[in-house]
């Protein structure tokens, strides 16, 4: 077994452990709290909260879904029943590109956007867009390429955090005044567009690229918030 071989294993362990802490000081201090008011209508506590929310769906998504060292929804990816597969060459994506587009954007690109929430709410929430659109991609998306439920990795996690919560904030922001719905829509395309531009990495893998899928995979994870940032710009929403 090699380094690697661990790695594939230990990490969404460690994005466990990582979410288990932020859930104490989110929900047991004031530290990510920014107003005094309810934390559920609490843009920026939201946004944080977007980060152990989407640790434990890697979790089920990873380490409950893993068989003889692969990920099964890889292993689902390259067969020939995927429709992916009609792509061709879906084997010359490398295995690192799995862990490392999942900790780029929710190990860095989320933590991120919850640190400019303050100034900066469509940009602290574009990460529900990506949310919005993975929960719904495991809710429908499974219907459509006939997975079962077990074959579905992330599944549960995916419509039942998911969908409800990404719903939540977007009524949360704006009734709580935080944000125009002008603003929750930019946030939502925001996330949505960067979890659309995730396929380009499948792409690179017809050229054999493994190093450009890498790079993709962190500008990939950062999408959301460099596009809401532009979409505020655009529209003239003005930061806090």
């Amino acid at each position: 077994m090699t380094f690697f071989d661990y790695f594939n294993v230990g990490w969404p362990w460690m994005g466990l452990g990582i979410g288990a802490v932020l859930l104490i000081l989110l929900f047991g201090t004031d530290l990510l709290h920014l107003n005094g008011g309810s934390r559920w209508k609490d843009v920026t506590w939201l946004a944080w909260l977007a980060v152990p929310v989407y640790q434990i769906h890697q979790f089920e998504e990873y380490a409950l879904h893993m068989t003889d060292w692969t990920y099964d929804m890889v292993s689902v990816f390259y067969s020939d029943a995927s429709p992916m597969a009609a792509l061709g060459g879906m084997e010359a994506l490398p295995l690192a590109h799995f862990p490392l587009v999942n900790i780029a954007l929710v190990w860095l690109a989320v933590p991120v956007a919850a640190l400019l929430s303050r100034k900066h709410p469509v940009i602290g929430l574009s990460p529900y867009g990506f949310i919005l659109a993975n929960g719904f991609l495991h809710a429908a998306g499974g219907i459509v390429m006939g997975m079962t439920v077990s074959e579905n990795a992330g599944f549960f996690t995916g419509l039942l955090l998911f969908l409800p919560l990404a719903v939540w904030v977007g009524y949360a922001a704006v009734k709580s005044g935080s944000l125009s719905k002008k603003g929750v829509v930019i946030a939502y395309v925001s996330g949505f567009l960067g979890h659309v531009a995730l396929g380009s990495c499948y792409l690179f893998a017809l050229l054999g690229l493994s190093a450009l899928v890498l790079v993709d995979d962190i500008v990939v994870s950062f999408l959301p918030l460099i596009v809401a940032w532009v979409l505020c710009k655009v529209c003239k929403i003005s930061p806090r």
